[in-house]
């Protein structure tokens, strides 16, 4: 069996049902996994909540719905501070029996006994986290009890055993055991690069939309693209049939124009979306959320609301000039769906250029070039002229010191934080140079019939905790800031665009891939793919990507749809009236808790009244 080269399956793998690891010890987690060695089965280890960040509140609710599903016999805490497990435990309110303590190899090798796990021998590796995962995965496949210790000698021996590759730019936290964990379910191969190439997440997305471009930036970008394209073929190798990324949201896959590619981002909790990816492996869609603004009249969307409603699916539908940019962002926000499908031009709006001078902290000049773009939406606070209006800004940064921003040097006797140092200057103190209107680079917006601005969406949260939807945004330059905030807000997969796509080929690229994912039923990940290998005529002119576990699927069931959307309003509405309730909940998360709950009651009684009835 260890000799074997495995097949590349779109098929989820298992999960263990039994016991989920909670754990920020990658040495103590990674021994506990390996004692899980069932093949095509993923063992579950999730990153406790992070006390003081922002997220915290958010993440012991995601913890808690996770567990929820699972509902496993036994909870390990491997190594958590007594602190963070109480605050678990208030949580979860589940009996004190389901928890087991471990914080040494000793009790893990207890624990390995009471288990029943029967090993072929051990596999000892030195403290470093690569090797651990590598060292982990091996472990699992042969079936020995891995040991992790400062004497130990570990080689990783690069050979392929499977047609799948799971690629990451990151061994913080604990990515190596989820990653070891991960590629042992899934039967693929793991690898681990270093990203040195001068360049930021941002500064790699303009280089990709530079590098299709003409002129002299389009030149430099071009370089870079075919720098980066080798410089990646060097550090993972392009003899796979697919590639699963774990990133801080680069997206390889247009570097890698010939192979399948998926990405996971692994800024926050990437053990929480794999765990929830797998144990719900299927996209259900009773409920789909279409917005089309109607520019397009050949538009894809009527072709797919045809297809949803084959599968009976609940369809609710914004189009031409029957909504404003309040409206789309209540549903995109609010509104329980299980499908988001955007039909629109994307765009990068226009925004305002400000060149700038300014001092770092040691003193020395520099000159910075910014867009700035602002956006003004009416809110739901207020009536008519008195309503009140929200302002969302966004910045981008284009040169320092005239250099192209992803060609920026620090110049001998400045400081290396002068961005950082210029952030912390307050607009009207700025030394303004020269100032003009510029087209945004970066900032997602999707273009509505709305009068007042094109929308600009800052996604906080899904309103249904029960619903992990997939989003299609096919609109231009779609992938940038929307897909991490989809993502962090709850959504199981996105796919959007990465830089300007043609009508045609947008709207045929719809119609192929829902054609293969819905009527074919093949994973989302490949039907993009393959769609983008029928139509593309160049390997540049694959300019889609998509965030999500490579198997994942479309599913449909039988049943009244709209009566379940009725009830999942109202159980989300009983949910919100409560959170209202609660004392210790920041002002800001009240609010949104109101807005919503005003939204979805009018929403509800204009679903009843059109099912004949009268409750809300």
């Amino acid at each position: 069996m260890v000799n074997k080269v495995f097949d590349l399956g779109f098929e989820p793998p298992n999960f263990e049902k039994r016991f989920v690891c909670i754990s920020e010890d990658v040495i103590l987690s990674a021994q506990i996994s390996a004692c899980f060695n069932k093949e095509n089965t993923y063992f579950i280890t999730l990153e406790p909540p992070r006390s003081f960040h922002k997220y915290w509140n958010n993440e012991f609710i995601k913890l808690n719905n996770l567990l929820a599903k699972i509902n496993p016999e036994k909870i390990i805490f491997a190594r958590v501070k007594p602190r963070m497990i109480n605050a678990i435990k208030n949580q979860l309110k589940i009996r004190n029996d389901k928890y087991i303590y471990l914080y040494n190899k000793s009790q893990v090798r207890d624990f390995a006994i009471e288990l029943g796990t029967i090993f072929r021998g051990e596999l000892c590796c030195p403290p470093d986290f690569e090797k651990i995962a590598h060292a982990l995965l091996e472990a699992k496949r042969k079936k020995l009890r891995l040991i992790v210790k400062g004497s130990a000698e570990y080689e990783v021996i690069s050979e392929t055993k499977s047609k799948h590759l799971v690629a990451s730019d990151s061994s913080e936290f604990i990515n190596p055991v989820i990653l070891g964990n991960y590629a042992f379910a899934i039967n693929a191969d793991l690898k681990f690069f270093d990203y040195d190439p001068p360049y930021s997440p941002k500064e790699i997305n303009e280089v990709i939309r530079d590098s299709r471009g003409g002129g002299k930036r389009g030149s430099i970008a071009k370089n870079i693209s075919d720098e980066l394209t080798k410089w990646l073929e060097d550090k993972v190798g392009f003899k796979y049939e697919f590639i699963t990324f774990l990133t801080s949201e680069i997206n390889y896959g247009y570097f890698v124009p010939t192979i399948a590619t998926c990405h996971i981002y692994n800024r926050v909790l990437p053990s929480h979306f794999i765990c929830g990816s797998i144990i719900e492996p299927h996209v259900k869609v009773e409920s789909a959320l279409l917005v089309d603004p109607d520019f397009f009249p050949n538009s894809e969307t009527d072709e797919i609301k045809n297809l949803l409603k084959g599968e009976k699916v609940f369809i609710k539908e914004l189009r031409g000039d029957k909504f404003s940019n309040l409206d789309l962002d209540n549903y995109i926000q609010f509104y329980p769906y299980d499908f988001l499908f955007i039909c629109s031009h994307g765009d990068f709006p226009k925004g305002v250029q400000f060149k700038i001078k300014f001092k770092d902290k040691l003193g020395a000049e520099h000159i910075i070039v910014v867009n700035i773009f602002d956006t003004f939406d009416p809110t739901q606070k207020g009536i008519g002229d008195d309503r009140l209006i929200g302002v969302k800004s966004f910045i981008e940064f284009l040169e320092l010191d005239g250099d192209v921003w992803y060609q920026k040097k620090y110049k001998k006797g400045t400081s290396k934080t002068a961005v950082e140092d210029f952030l912390a200057i307050e607009r009207k103190d700025w030394n303004v140079l020269e100032r003009r209107e510029s087209d945004m680079k970066f900032c997602n917006v999707i273009v509505t019939k709305d009068p007042i601005s094109p929308y600009m969406p800052m996604v906080h949260s899904i309103s249904d905790p029960n619903s992990s939807p997939l989003v299609f945004n096919n609109a231009c330059v779609s992938i940038y800031t929307l897909s991490g905030d989809f993502i962090h807000a709850g959504a199981k997969f996105y796919i959007g665009t990465l830089d300007y796509v043609n009508d045609h080929i947008a709207i045929k690229l719809a119609k192929t891939f829902f054609k293969k994912s819905i009527s074919e039923n093949q994973s989302l990940a490949l039907s993009l793919w393959e769609s983008q290998k029928e139509l593309a005529v160049h390997d540049r002119d694959k300019l889609y990507s998509c965030i999500g576990c490579h198997f994942q699927k479309f599913s449909f069931n039988s049943g009244n749809k709209k009566k379940n959307i009725i009830e999942r309003i109202s159980k989300v509405n009983q949910i919100r009236a409560r959170s209202i309730l609660f004392k210790n909940l920041e002002k800001n998360v009240k609010e949104r808790h109101r807005d919503a709950l005003i939204f979805l009651v009018e929403e509800l009684k204009s679903l009843n009244s059109r099912n004949g009835s009268t409750k809300s």
